[in-house]
């Protein structure tokens, strides 16, 4: 073992195991209008099934401002949870309802506990709260539109062909404060503007303030660490006016040793900090911590079986003698967040070990853990991998 903490979380694991081990999914009221959005659709050559259908979607999280009469755009996102069965490809689109819709694509590679991120589009039309679901086969999900703007909003447009970047950017490594992007924008309407790009290849840029009449400049500065190299696009909106900015991250050297993951639909975190591992017999686990967080992440088989390559799910209590231990605290100790709650019912998460070497071993890990303390937080897990020499 190695923490601890792990200890205890196995024992804990171990007693709930026999009690509650089925899938528990809160259920959240929709629509307070009576307003729903219908239609919609699930689609693709993946078999999957959304977290909370065919009722409320389970713990959706929604990001973003929704103002009646102002446009939606990137930042304006629901991340769901998904049991997927079969890989493959997946469309979902919601039904329209007070002139937005949500909907996402693309594919699963691995199966168990997945995040699907759907994206806003449309212009609000009233104050209120309305209902979205994607069909019959689909969960909904309430999003509530404020009719009140404190303070004027700018509005202008971007020039992103214009735009300038500081700093370097190398695949592996970690974004800082000397990572921005200036992009020239002529103002129309002063006001205040708050801009976050999504998630690409593992980083985002943000910025807010205050924009004046006229051609000026706002920054934003990047976050997360680059997956891959090359010249990557990135999205960015104020109001209507879209536009991209191209970054070549230089090909790096990926780090021999690393944990990390996104919270929550965040971006990439580093849990790399007092790293270490091991594997052995029955047991495997990895261990890290943040800035502020402290991750860990094991595969026990209470047998006494080899942990081999292949996938695991917490949710296999029942009928096998392996599971997954998966916890994320703050460094002051508390709260705890993993991967059953408190009365003993499993989340889902699954970890998948990629390779084994005589001295490395590689893989992924994603679901959701609940602060077991007792207030109800959550913590949904996301692009999680790891790679350690034990």
């Amino acid at each position: 073992m190695i923490r601890t903490i792990k200890l205890f979380l196995t024992g804990f694991i171990l007693a709930m195991a026999f009690t509650a081990c089925e899938k528990e999914y809160s259920a959240e009221n929709g629509d307070t209008s009576g307003t729903g959005g219908g239609g919609g659709s699930t689609t693709g050559t993946a078999v999957y099934t959304l977290a909370g259908a065919p009722g409320a979607c389970s713990l959706p999280i929604i990001n973003g401002i929704y103002t009646a009469g102002t446009a939606l755009n990137a930042s304006n996102t629901v991340i769901l949870t998904v049991d997927v069965t079969t890989i493959g490809t997946y469309a979902i689109t919601s039904g329209t309802a007070n002139g937005i819709t949500f909907s996402g694509a693309g594919s699963f590679t691995i199966t168990g506990t997945q995040i699907v991120t759907l994206t806003g589009s449309g212009t609000p039309a009233v104050a209120g709260t309305f209902s979205y679901s994607q069909g019959p086969t689909g969960c909904s999900f309430p999003i509530t539109v404020s009719g009140i703007v404190v303070g004027p909003v700018a509005v202008g447009t971007l020039d992103c062909a214009s735009a300038t970047l500081a700093g370097v950017y190398t695949q592996f490594i970690d974004l800082t404060s000397s990572n921005t992007v200036s992009i020239p924008v002529n103002v129309t309407i002063a006001g205040s503007y708050s801009i976050s790009t999504t998630l690409t290849n593992g980083c985002t840029f943000s910025g807010s303030g205050n924009l004046l009449l006229g051609a000026q400049t706002i920054v934003l500065t990047g976050s997360g660490t680059p997956v891959n190299s090359g010249a990557i696009l990135f999205p960015v909106s104020l109001g209507t006016s879209n536009c991209s900015f191209s970054i070549t991250f230089l090909p790096g050297t990926a780090p021999v040793d690393f944990l990390k993951c996104s919270i929550d639909g965040g971006p990439i975190t580093n849990f790399n900090t007092n790293l270490s591992g091991s594997l052995v017999p029955g047991d495997f686990g990895v261990s890290g911590q943040s800035a502020t967080q402290d991750l860990q992440i094991g595969v026990t088989n209470t047998g006494g079986g080899a942990i081999t390559v292949g996938t695991y799910h917490n949710l296999s209590l029942t009928n096998t003698t392996v599971f997954c231990v998966d916890q994320l605290s703050n460094l002051s100790g508390t709260p705890i967040w993993f991967d059953v709650d408190a009365t003993g019912s499993s989340n889902i998460f699954t970890v998948n070990i990629a390779t084994i070497t005589p001295t490395t071993v590689t893989g992924t890990f994603n679901g959701k853990l609940t602060d077991i303390t007792g207030t109800g937080g959550t913590k949904i897990i996301t692009n999680g991998s790891f790679s350690i020499t034990y």
